[in-house]
């Protein structure tokens, strides 16, 4: 989108100007869709990011990506929003019988590249879904990426939350908590993304298969059981996002069923512009910037897709003749540790969207439509005492295995665990605590149980 966001300083007359011209895009993107109702026959495409640690020799997080990117010297690599972190980016692959070959062979020659440049600054580079020497005082204003939408990110979430700060709370082995007074709290996550093109006509149907691949996927691939010095989920990443920026939609619903950092309120039915529909309807603007009007390219409506952090995000881009493609960008998994063990991870996720939207019987996604919608939105977590330690494979062996019916607990005396969990009204508002740990709404049997520990889980949208 450019750097032309201001320092997250807008005025009313901002805020609806940018109303305006984003009811007109999402208007013209459904018709854009309905206007390709027929499913193409080419092969998708596949994209990858690669969200990386700069660290010292001592394992200690290394403020110098700019540093880095002068000496790397490659257009496929950006800032992320600590000077510690990187994202590397992958070309844009077909996919086929060969492709996974071609996007080692890609993605090892940048890694070798980035990892000789990391060397020139003095350190070294390190995937991981956290960096676990980090300590909260390293995530601070002093370490943010000089680039003006994450100032404007920061003044944006901080102003909508009334300069409250950002309260963290995860419950696993151990427990943490602390309070954050800016969106640094989110640097703390790195993650391999997944860009999987889908064609208009079934791209729902991916994003439904996409849901309910999450939770095998994660299950299998966590490796982020440390943050703060503590042991909490096999995957802490899912918690510390969705606490991270918790902004919330109108009404303050921040604490409701629909979230900034969502897996969704639940499954599309007839159309992928459902979801952005819902980013319209029940998302404030968060950065109002000063984009064309009348833009052909929907500048308006992919900026304001962009702040909304969906696990499952469906993406509008723009293909260098200038034509719309449409992708789903998966982004529950960490990165790390390897290339392989991603890309393992990736073939497992495309493999079960492809079995669920395609497969026998399946037609018209009828057999994700079947799994019960509460596993997705709005199913409790079920709380459990923390049984051996355990590791992805344990994680994934979990997964795979009905658990034995749990005994009855009793509900322990005084206030409850975690108080960022709140209930529902008749009216329909969230009032109070509830004694449950943790929030997890919408991650609720799936990337929630995934994520949790078995021992008791270059595009232009932002960040």
């Amino acid at each position: 989108m450019g750097e032309d966001i201001s320092e997250g300083r807008f005025s009313p007359e901002d805020y609806q100007r940018f109303g305006v011209c984003l009811d007109r895009e999402t208007e013209r993107l459904g018709h854009w869709l309905r206007s390709r109702d027929e499913p193409g026959s080419s092969r998708p495409r596949l994209g990858f990011e690669i969200e990386a640690w700069l660290i010292d020799e001592d394992c200690q997080p290394l403020p110098g990506n700019e540093a880095f990117l002068e000496a790397f010297d490659h257009p496929m690599a950006t800032l992320e929003l600590a000077q510690f972190n990187v994202e590397l980016n992958s070309s844009v692959f077909r996919a086929g019988t060969d492709c996974f070959c071609m996007v080692l062979e890609e993605l090892t020659e940048t890694l070798r590249r980035a990892r000789r440049a990391a060397e020139q600054i003095g350190g070294t580079l390190l995937m991981a879904g956290t960096l676990p020497t980090l300590l909260p005082e390293h995530l601070g204003l002093h370490h943010m990426s000089r680039r003006t939408r994450y100032q404007a990110l920061n003044s944006a979430v901080l102003e909508r939350r009334a300069q409250r700060p950002l309260r963290l709370e995860i419950e696993g082995r151990e427990h943490l908590r602390h309070e954050h007074s800016d969106v640094m709290l989110e640097a703390a996550a790195t993650s391999f993304q997944i860009h999987l093109e889908t064609q208009p006509a079934v791209a729902h149907r991916v994003y439904n298969a996409a849901l309910a691949a999450s939770a095998p996927v994660l299950a299998a691939s966590g490796n982020t059981p440390f943050l703060f010095g503590k042991l909490l989920w096999e995957e802490s990443r899912i918690p510390l996002f969705e606490q991270a920026v918790e902004v919330g939609g109108f009404g303050n619903s921040a604490r409701g069923p629909i979230r900034r950092v969502t897996f969704g309120s639940g499954y599309l039915r007839e159309s992928i512009a459902e979801a952005f529909r819902e980013n319209r309807e029940h998302f404030p603007i968060l950065l109002p910037s000063h984009l064309p009007e009348n833009d052909t390219t929907l500048p308006h409506l992919r900026l304001h897709n962009g702040t909304i952090w969906r696990w499952n995000r469906p993406i509008l881009g723009l293909d260098a003749d200038g034509s719309f493609n449409l992708r789903i960008e998966h982004r529950s998994l960490p990165a790390g540790p390897t290339l392989e063990d991603m890309l393992a991870n990736t073939a497992f996720l495309l493999g079960l969207i492809e079995h669920l939207v395609s497969g026998p019987g399946r037609e018209r996604g009828a057999a994700v439509r079947q799994r019960p919608r509460q596993l997705l939105c709005g199913g409790p977590l079920r709380a459990q005492e923390p049984p051996a330690l355990g590791g992805p494979a344990a994680a994934a062996r979990a997964s795979a295995d009905p658990p034995a019916p749990a005994a009855p607990r009793r509900r322990r005396a005084g206030p409850p665990r975690n108080r960022w969990q709140r209930t529902r009204s008749p009216a329909g508002d969230h009032r109070g605590p509830r004694a449950v740990r943790p929030d997890r709404q919408h991650l609720a049997a799936t990337l929630g149980q995934a994520a949790r520990p078995r021992h008791e889980s270059a595009d232009p949208n932002l960040p």
